[in-house]
C-alpha cells in the first residue's frame, strides 16, 4: 500500500481517537459545590482535587504488586486525572510520579496466573472508608452513566490506559504520536525555554522494566482483559520507538489468534442486538494493530526483514481467517445500524487491507470469492510487482533509510531509542547511523551489504534532490524522478542503488513504492 494512503488511514485513526476519548471521558462532579460551579471554576477545582490526590494515589501503589486501595478506589481518581486536558496537561508538567507510577504498575513482570488472581483481588474493597474522608470522598464518586455497577479490575485497566494514551498523544503533531527518541530533546528545549517538561521526557519512561517485559505484560493484560485502550498503547508504542520494541513483540507466538478472537466478538456483537456496544475506535484500534503486526508495519519498523518475516510466519496459519474477518466486517458495513463503525470500516480502508492480507497469504486463491472490494488493491499490488517503477523504488529506499532510527549495520539491534540519544553517521554520506566505530568498521565491508558500495552513489543522489541532512524531505515521487533524470541518474544506477539499499535494510522496498 502507497505510503500516503497509509498516512491518511492512520491519520483517521488519531482523529478518531481524540474524537472519541472526549466522548468517552466524563465530566467529572465531587460534590454539590462542584455541582453548582461555573465551568472554569469547574475546572480549577479539579485541577485542585487532582493535585491534592496524587500524593494518595501514588503512595498507595509504592508497591504495584500489593496496592493499598481497591479498584473504585483508582478509577475514580483517574477519573478525576483525565476529566479535563488541562488537568492532565497539569499531571505531566507537574507530576510525572503518577505517570511513571502507573507504567510500573502494568509493567512488571507477572504470571498469567498472578496477573488474574490480582485483577480479581483488587476488586474487592478492605479500604478503611469510614476513617479518612478523602477516601469517603473518593469511593463515593460514580461515572454518571453507569452508577450501579459494579467496579472491575478492566475500568482500572481502561482508566490508566486513557490517561497514559492522552498524555502521550499530542494534537500538534501531525500524526499525533511523537517520536520516543525526540522526547528528551523536547524536554530540554521546554527546560531551556523556562517551561516544565511533559511526562515522557524519555523514552525509557514508557517501558521502565524493559522492552521484552514491557511487551510480555501489556499482551498478558489484553489476552486476559480484552481492553482495546491497551491494544491502542502497543499500537502507539510499536509506531513511536521505530524498531526498539518489534522484535520484543513479535517473541508473543499466539498472539494472532487472539487478537482475532477480538475481533470476531466485537463483529459478532456488531452484528447482534448488541451493536451498540461496539465504538468505531475498538474496531480503529485492532485494524491498526493488525496492519502493524500482520502486513506492513509502520516506515520505523520495516527496518528488519528478520524480524518482519518472523512476523509474517506468525500470521501464515491465520491469513484466510484474517480475510474472512475483513469480508466479514464490509458486510456488515452494509447492513449495520451503527452508522459510526460502518462509516470507519469505509474510512480506514479494510478493503485495501484485505487485498494485503490476500497478497500477503493467499494469492493462490481468487480473492473475490471473499469480498468484491479487496479486488482493486489486490491488483494494484500485482501490477506494482510486475512494473516497479526505479525511481519511485529509489525515493522509498532513501525514505527508509533516512527515517531509520538503529544502527546502520545488519543485524545490530541498538535504537536510538534504546541509547537515548542519536547515533554518530558515516562522515562520507552522512546519511546512516552506528551506534559504535565498531559496527560502522563491519559494515564497511559487510558481506552481504557493504556500505563501501553505496556510500558515493547515495550522497550524489541525495545531493541531487536536495537532501542535505540526514533526515528524508517529503517531496513527489514524480519531483523526484524528474530530478533524478535531469542529473543524468539512470535507471540502471537507480536499480542498482536500490539493491544496494535493499541489502543494508534487509528487505524489499516494495510495500512503501
Amino acid at each position: 500500500m502507497p505510503a500516503a494512503r497509509n498516512k491518511s488511514s492512520f491519520q483517521t485513526y488519531i482523529h478518531i481517537w481524540r474524537r472519541t476519548i472526549w466522548v468517552l471521558t466524563c465530566p467529572l462532579v465531587a460534590s454539590s459545590s462542584l455541582e453548582n460551579s461555573s465551568g472554569s471554576s469547574t475546572a480549577a477545582m479539579i485541577n485542585k482535587r487532582a493535585i491534592e490526590y496524587a500524593d494518595l494515589f501514588v503512595t498507595s501503589l509504592s508497591n504495584p504488586y500489593r496496592p493499598v486501595h481497591c479498584a473504585l478506589f483508582y478509577v475514580s481518581c483517574l477519573k478525576i486525572f483525565t476529566s479535563t486536558p488541562e488537568t492532565i496537561l497539569s499531571l505531566q508538567r507537574t507530576r510525572h510520579d503518577v505517570f511513571d507510577t502507573l507504567v510500573r504498575f502494568l509493567t512488571v513482570p507477572r504470571s498469567r496466573p498472578e496477573a488474574l488472581s490480582f485483577g480479581t483481588s483488587l476488586e474487592k474493597c478492605a479500604c478503611g472508608v469510614d476513617a479518612d474522608s478523602d477516601l469517603k470522598l473518593i469511593h463515593n464518586l460514580r461515572d454518571f452513566r453507569y452508577p450501579k455497577l459494579q467496579c472491575t479490575f478492566t475500568d482500572v485497566l481502561d482508566s490508566i490506559m486513557e490517561l497514559i494514551v492522552r498524555a502521550i498523544i499530542r494534537p500538534e503533531i501531525d500524526t499525533g504520536i511523537p517520536e520516543l527518541r525526540r522526547v528528551r530533546r523536547e524536554a530540554h528545549r521546554a527546560e531551556r525555554s523556562g517551561l516544565q517538561a511533559q511526562w515522557p521526557t524519555k523514552a525509557a519512561d514508557t517501558f521502565p522494566q524493559g522492552p521484552d517485559t514491557t511487551m510480555h505484560m501489556l499482551w498478558t493484560w489484553i489476552d486476559l482483559y480484552e481492553v482495546t485502550h491497551i491494544v491502542t498503547y502497543l499500537n502507539v508504542l510499536l509506531r513511536s520507538s521505530g524498531s526498539t520494541f518489534i522484535s520484543s513483540f513479535s517473541k508473543i507466538p499466539y498472539y494472532p489468534s487472539r487478537i482475532l478472537a477480538i475481533l470476531e466478538s466485537r463483529l459478532d456483537k456488531l452484528n447482534s442486538s448488541k451493536y451498540r456496544e461496539v465504538h468505531p475506535f475498538d474496531l480503529a484500534s485492532i485494524h491498526d494493530f493488525i496492519r502493524l503486526t500482520g502486513t506492513m508495519g509502520s516506515d520505523s519498523m520495516r527496518k528488519d526483514l528478520g524480524i518482519m518475516m518472523q512476523m509474517v510466519v506468525l500470521w501464515q496459519p491465520y491469513g484466510e481467517r484474517l480475510l474472512l474477518l475483513l469480508a466479514k466486517a464490509l458486510h456488515i458495513a452494509s447492513s449495520t445500524s451503527n452508522s459510526l463503525v460502518s462509516h470507519l470500516i469505509i474510512k480506514e480502508r479494510f478493503q485495501d487491507t484485505g487485498g494485503m492480507v490476500h497478497h500477503i497469504y493467499l494469492k493462490e486463491k481468487d480473492v473475490t470469492q471473499y469480498h468484491p472490494l479487496f479486488l482493486s488493491e489486490s491488483r494494484r499490488i500485482v501490477t506494482a510487482m510486475k512494473n516497479p517503477d526505479p525511481y519511485a523504488s529509489t525515493a522509498a529506499a532513501l525514505k527508509s533509510l533516512l527515517d531509520m532510527d538503529k544502527c546502520g549495520l545488519y543485524g545490530c539491534s541498538q535504537t536510538f531509542t534504546l541509547a537515548g540519544k542519536r547515533f554518530q553517521y558515516c562522515g562520507g554520506c552522512g546519511k546512516i547511523p552506528y551506534c559504535s566505530q565498531a559496527c560502522q568498521r563491519r559494515a564497511w565491508k559487510h558481506p552481504g551489504a557493504p556500505h563501501k558500495a553505496v556510500c558515493a552513489p547515495l550522497k550524489r543522489i541525495c545531493d541531487v534532490v536536495g537532501i542535505t541532512g540526514s533526515s528524508w524531505v517529503e517531496m513527489p515521487t514524480k519531483e523526484f524522478s524528474r530530478k533524478c533524470r535531469e542529473a543524468n541518474i539512470s535507471v540502471d544506477e537507480a536499480k542498482i542503488l536500490v539493491r544496494c539499499l535493499e541489502g543494508m535494510l534487509g528487505r524489499s522496498v516494495f510495500y512503501l513504492s
